[in-house]
């Protein structure tokens, strides 16, 4: 494993000019859309779900560590509940599962923590209503901006 100290120095680096595409560019007149690839070409599908299940299915669990070399399962913790089921209308599941599959289409995902009834919740935003709020820091997002049809919102990170 490789370390290295930059003293704050990438943040004064200039930031890259490149954004992900949201599509894909097949000649000079045709470009399609990445959910459109998913929707349209089998092939894609396949292996984005293949990749979502397995990952999906996988157990999630929240340990406290007892020293260096041994740590406790915690069941009870308030971050395991919220994994297992993070709002009312998703499953752990479905949360995962939507993850890996917004990474496997879009290459982001982004959940927001949001507070109902006194309780921390998890939601997903589809990746097509939100982009990255251009700002200085290019290392770590500072802000997202959430489109939807009633206005557009801007959430801290």
């Amino acid at each position: 494993m490789v370390f290295a100290v930059s003293e704050g120095k990438l943040l004064a680096v200039q930031k890259p000019t490149y954004q992900a595409p949201t599509a894909l560019k097949i000649s000079d007149d045709l470009s399609q859309d990445y959910s459109a690839i998913y929707r349209q070409q089998p092939s894609v599908r396949t292996v984005v779900d293949f990749l979502a299940r397995n990952v999906a299915q996988l157990s999630l669990h929240t340990f406290r560590r007892l020293d260096d070399s041994d740590r406790a399962r915690v069941t009870d913790h308030p971050f395991a509940q919220m994994m297992r089921t993070p709002n009312p209308y998703t499953t752990g599941y479905r949360l995962i599962f939507s993850l890996i599959a917004d990474r496997g289409i879009y290459d982001r995902a982004l959940w927001v923590k949001v507070w109902q009834d006194g309780r921390s919740m998890l939601v997903r935003i589809p990746p097509r209503l939100w982009t990255i709020k251009d700002d200085d820091n290019w290392l770590a997002p500072t802000e997202f901006v959430v489109k939807g049809n009633r206005g557009k919102t801007t959430l801290s990170a």
